[in-house]
């Protein structure tokens, strides 16, 4: 809330409250990677993780339940992979079999670079659950709101790759 001391000349900000909002621990909708089977545990370890506040245990779940889904849509696809190819590598692949069919033309190099540069984020995703997580011994976790962040963002490519081989198909 903002107060304003008035006189008939100017408003003067005299005072500031700011209310915190109650947080709320809800689960970053992965609804699109239901589909790939053997990443349904993986899916479910996250969302109990996230209920309970605890967004950096689930890094490494939704790793790899995203891993999982991008080996799944490159297999649908007639797409080769190795089966010991690294998460950044197979959005690579990904990008390159949706950016060739972004539409209108004249928002696809746009979105290309939308599209490319989450490959940063993917790459956050990896290093976050190799090098900051439980999944490998390590001298630093990843905080709480960094891990709420790199979740949030991988969620958004993978909604958006889930659109749009929908629509394709």
């Amino acid at each position: 809330m903002l107060i304003l001391h008035q006189n008939p000349d100017n408003h003067v900000l005299v005072d500031t409250h700011i209310f915190p909002s109650l947080e709320e621990n809800t689960p970053v909708d992965f609804t699109v990677l239901n589909n790939v089977d053997s990443v349904v545990k993986a899916i479910s370890d996250a969302e109990e993780s996230m209920i309970s506040g605890q967004y950096e245990n689930a890094i490494d779940r939704v790793h790899t339940a995203i891993h999982g889904y991008f080996r799944n849509i490159l297999a649908q696809n007639g797409i080769q992979f190795q089966q010991d190819e690294k998460i950044n590598k197979l959005y690579n692949q990904i990008q390159t079999l949706i950016e060739n069919e972004i539409e209108p033309a004249e928002v696809a190099s746009l979105v290309k670079t939308t599209v490319r540069s989450a490959s940063g984020i993917i790459n956050t995703l990896n290093d976050s659950r190799n090098r900051h997580s439980l999944s490998h011994p390590s001298d630093s976790i990843i905080g709480k709101n960094e891990a709420k962040l790199v979740i949030s963002m991988a969620n958004a490519i993978v909604e958006y790759i889930g659109n749009y081989l929908n629509e394709k198909l």
